[in-house]
């Protein structure tokens, strides 16, 4: 088998890995039939940790088996990683809002779509305020930046791997031009950070901080500014 051959089945493999990253999230959703007063909670939690766990150990394994990562619950150097998560975050935040304020005409929402605010505003606020903070970067970053990312630079060079990581993270998220090439500058703000302490958990760190602050910031709009 060629390099090229493995490659391309490899790829494959991958992409439909790609497509397994968000269905934890399929239970932070109004399903047919529900609205906003006939939810069935109970069955949204259950769904939502049975499918969180299977994807987490899925992921998991195949960064340890296949590309020999040391996921820990360890934080040897938790200080830095956390500040530089914060301040990261806070930074990044702060374009965001600036980018959306100078093409408000492209994305009226401040980077978060009419369908999160929707869920923000009803029975599923608190499923969706764990599965966009906490379960969404995990999932996320153990498939991009630790098996995705891991995967490019297999076969090619540092660099191409994380501007293809990035640019499939982007797409993975794309709504909008202004949201997409957002998005883009974040990915290669976490593969940088990822790449720099060596550690899994320092994107995931930054991740977590940048959807935290964008939700407090989605919740303010909502219940204090009211400005959705």
């Amino acid at each position: 088998m060629t390099k090229i051959t493995e490659f391309i089945m490899h790829l494959g493999g991958l992409f439909i890995l790609l497509l397994l990253v968000g269905i934890p999230a399929y239970a932070d959703d109004f399903w047919q039939h529900e609205t906003q007063h006939n939810v069935n909670m109970p069955i949204h939690w259950l769904t939502f940790f049975i499918l969180f766990i299977v994807t987490f150990i899925s992921y998991t394994w195949i960064y340890r088996r296949f590309y020999r990562g040391n996921l820990t619950l360890k934080f040897p150097r938790f200080s830095k990683q956390l500040v530089y998560a914060i301040v990261l975050a806070i930074g990044l935040l702060c374009l965001q809002i600036l980018m959306d304020n100078i093409f408000a005409n492209l994305d009226k929402n401040n980077g978060v779509s009419d369908k999160i605010y929707q869920l923000l505003r009803g029975p599923l606020t608190p499923l969706t305020i764990v599965t966009v903070n906490l379960s969404s970067p995990i999932i996320e970053e153990i498939f991009f930046r630790g098996i995705l990312q891991n995967f490019f630079e297999t076969y090619l060079p540092k660099v191409i791997a994380i501007l293809l990581t990035a640019s499939v993270f982007a797409f993975f998220h794309s709504d909008n031009v202004v949201s997409t090439t957002f998005t883009l500058l974040l990915s290669l703000v976490a593969s940088t950070l990822n790449r720099k302490m060596n550690d899994l958990k320092s994107s995931m760190l930054l991740h977590i901080s940048f959807n935290t602050f964008t939700t407090i910031f989605a919740l303010l709009q909502i219940y204090v500014w009211h400005s959705h």
